[in-house]
């Protein structure tokens, strides 16, 4: 019997189940197999198949629309990349331009950068795409904590302090929290009743 609105027969998916080596389907093909095979011993229940499985109903139908039984690589992942990726339009003397910039003023900020192209080059280029090709070419030179791990990527954590934690620069007991840089209690409104 076919799994209602499907193309599909017990025998077929259990067929191809027994011979998933040969076919050289993935371990998640495999398991969407298991899936078709589960919903169509339970006289095509798809919710029971969900709820057995963790999947959501939007997740099987999917499949299963997706699902050829003479094609079993149709239960493979696709590639999700778009066919057609934008190329950079920056003219290369423009990119070149602007590493020359990053590489001589490692700390200038794109507005900066696009500034003196615009002043010294004639060049009219917006901040956005001075700072999309920092981004791109990873023109990150200063020794800063931030241009380390953009550099790198591995040397900190995002968010990391650039120095280490003091623990000796704690408020002493005498001090109160407002001379410490830290407002006290009392500076937030109380909300509600």
């Amino acid at each position: 019997m076919p799994l209602h609105g499907f193309n599909f027969r017990r025998h077929e998916v259990a067929n191809l189940l027994r011979h998933s080596e040969t076919f050289d389907l993935s371990r998640m093909a495999r398991q969407r197999l298991a899936w078709f095979a589960y919903a169509l011993a339970h006289e095509g229940n798809v919710s029971l198949t969900c709820r057995y499985f963790g999947i959501s109903r939007s997740t099987f139908l999917r499949w299963a629309t997706r699902f050829d039984p003479r094609r079993p690589e149709t239960l493979e992942e696709r590639s999700r990349r778009p066919h057609h990726v934008r190329a950079p339009k920056t003219a290369k003397n423009v990119v070149e331009l602007i590493r020359t910039y990053r590489r001589k003023f490692p700390t200038l900020g794109k507005a900066q950068i696009a500034g003196k192209l615009q002043a010294e080059h004639h060049l009219q280029v917006s901040a956005s795409t001075v700072g999309r090709v920092i981004a791109r070419e990873r023109l990150f030179f200063a020794d800063l904590p931030s241009h380390q791990y953009k550099r790198t990527g591995l040397d900190l954590e995002p968010g990391a302090p650039s120095k280490p934690f003091n623990s000796s620069a704690s408020l002493a007991p005498d001090t109160e929290a407002g001379e410490a840089g830290v407002s006290p209690a009392s500076d937030f409104p109380v909300t509600g009743s």
